[in-house]
Order: C-alpha cells, then structure tokens, then sequence
C-alpha cells in the first residue's frame, strides 16, 4: 500500500485535491501509511543494511523497471551504496538538475564525481543528468495552475521554485511495473514521549505523497522500524549510537533550513518570496539578477495556488512555505499499540521528547 490521504470516504494520492475535498465537505484530511497493522516495539534483528539489501532484491523481482533518483545526499547515496556493493541491478539512476547556476552543487559536486568513480560497478544502468533549461521555466510558469498540473499532483504540497519533480516524476503517466525510488525519509524528527511510552510518527510533507513517488526507506515498515529504534536508543540513553545512513569515506553537503527564520526572503519588485533552504535562496537570487520575469511568473502561480484554496492550508499564508502539515497515526515503540493524534493530543498536539 503507498502512502495517500482520505477526507471521508474518498481516496487520494495528490494533497491538492484532498485540500479542495477538504473545503468543500468540511471532512479532515488523513494522512494514511502501510502501517497500521505493524508491530513497532520489537526492533528487527537484522542490521539496517541487510534489511535494505533484502527490500532492493524484493523491489528488483516485483518491478519491471527500477529507478533510483539520486541527488548525492546521504539518504539516496547509502541505498546506491547498498545497490553498488551487493551487486544489485537496477535500470537507471537519475539525477535531476535545476538548470540554475549555483543551485546545483549537490549533483555537480557529490553526485557526478561519485556516479564517475564507480561506473564499472553500473554498466547495465543507465544514468540520466536531467537539466531544466530556463525556457523550460518560463514555458511551465506560462501555464499557470492548470487541472492537469493539479490531477497530475505537480503542486500542492511543496511549491519550491526550482522545478525538477513537476516536470519528472511527478509529470510521469503511473505504470504499476515501474517503481520510482526516492531516499524518504528519516525518522529522527519524529518521535515523542507520551506518558511512559515513546511513539514514532509521520508528516505528510517528508514524503512528498505521489503515486508515483516510492519512498525507500519509510515504504517497508521493517526499515523504518528499526530506524526508529535506533533514534530511541539515542534518547534512552543519550550515547551518540550510529544513526547516519552513509560511510565515514563518502563527503557529503551540508544543508541549512530557514524554516523559522524572519529574514528567510527575497525582496522582488517589492514583494517578499521565502525561500527555505540554501539552494532555493540560490536560485532564486540568481533570477533576480539574471531572469526576474521567472520569479514574476512564479509569484503569479503562487497567487493562483491561495485563490484555489481560499488561501487556507498554507504555512504562515506562504503556497511557498509548504502546505500545513497532515501528521500520520502514532505507532508506539515500547508497546504494540496505534494512536491517532487526537487519541494522544485531544487539546491539541505537543512535542516532546523526554
């Protein structure tokens, strides 16, 4: 079962449309994963990596064609990794490139050079180095929020600037003997104490819910089990346990968020446009030197995207700033037990830890 949302009776794999169900029927949003008949407090045996060894071979024989995308993150890098050293064959890697100067160290700088290494280790794979072009902006932001974009699930939850899912696998037809993987997600950020009891959680806008987004490691319960583990031992007894996804060897970027800074902004023809992370503050001050009209076309969409929702369901009023989190139930670590957030919070959900 993937990942999706319910509002009543009705089904979807694309936010956007559960928002609009959402308005109409007054009906919450749900956000639903494979977990819910699991048992989460025993920790699998095996180690992680051979856990995702046994999840590459399960996903080679059940799909026709195999996709990893690949950014030269530490999340997709370790199941490239694992892929690579367990001899694993897979159809293609991609590497999704904004096109915009600056904006694309991880792929230059990590993803290439690794992918160059160790291409005798990947002779029968394919490797794509998909770049956007700046028409390939204009011409997208040009359409505006069309139905299609919206059925096809290319907006709705993060509606970054930069463009590479919308026009990849977001934009793709689904075929169900093609399996495209992504390096999702972590669950670090997302496990409480409630009473005596520790339970493990997820938010819809880690996964980027899609029907053809396959999450690697939050797909297989037994991966994001014993992950989730791992964080737990972390805070029981504050001893740094190895909870990192890559080898010591490997470099990997750094990455900063400005999700909670007041200064995360651009200032366009007056106008403030957030940004929330290092390579869409990149990007962005590069169009506004080098192609305003782009941000001009984009800051239109975003208009598009409030009038759509009646300006609900966004962070601080912002489509830029991501939609408002949907939380998944709350599956207990030290216990078998499945709460759902209003179970747990019934006046109104707080984070804790200890």
């Amino acid at each position: 079962m993937k990942f999706h949302y319910t509002v009543g009776q009705k089904k979807f794999y694309n936010k956007l449309q559960a928002i609009k169900e959402n308005l109409n029927t007054g009906s919450p949003i749900r956000f639903v994963t494979p977990y819910d008949k699991c048992d989460f407090s025993v920790e699998p045996q095996s180690t992680l990596r051979d856990l995702m060894k046994d999840h590459l071979v399960e996903l080679r024989h059940a799909y026709k064609q195999v996709k990893l995308y690949y950014s030269g993150g530490s999340d997709s890098h370790f199941i490239l990794e694992n892929i690579i050293s367990n001899n694993i064959n897979i159809d293609e890697i991609v590497c999704l490139k904004s096109g915009i100067p600056g904006a694309d160290y991880e792929i230059e700088n990590y993803a290439e050079p690794f992918l160059k290494k160790h291409r005798d280790k990947l002779r029968n794979t394919k490797i794509s180095i998909k770049t956007l072009s700046i028409n390939d902006y204009r011409e997208y932001y040009k359409q505006g929020v069309t139905k299609e974009k919206i059925q096809s699930g290319a907006v709705g939850i993060h509606n970054y600037f930069r463009l590479f899912w919308p026009l990849d696998i977001f934009g793709q037809e689904y075929k169900q003997d093609v399996i495209h993987i992504t390096g999702a997600e972590k669950p670090e950020k997302n496990i409480i104490k409630h009473g005596e009891h520790y339970y493990m959680y997820l938010i819809d806008l880690d996964l980027e819910p899609h029907i053809n987004n396959y999450q690697f490691y939050s797909s297989d319960h037994r991966i994001q089990n014993k992950e989730a583990h791992r964080m737990l031992q972390n805070y029981l007894t504050q001893e740094p346990v190895s909870v990192k996804r890559y080898t010591p060897d490997q470099p990997f970027p750094t990455k900063k968020l400005f999700l909670e800074e007041a200064n995360n902004h651009i200032l366009h023809k007056g106008k403030k446009l957030y940004y929330h992370n290092e390579k869409e503050k990149m990007a962005m001050q590069w169009s506004s030197e080098h192609a305003p009209d782009l941000l001009q076309l984009w800051h239109e969409n975003l208009e598009q995207l409030k009038d759509y929702t009646e300006n609900k369901w966004w962070n601080h009023g912002r489509p830029e700033m991501s939609s408002v989190g949907v939380l998944s139930n709350f599956y207990c670590l030290t216990k078998n037990d499945v709460k759902t957030v209003d179970d747990l919070f019934p006046h109104g959900f707080k984070k804790s830890t200890k």
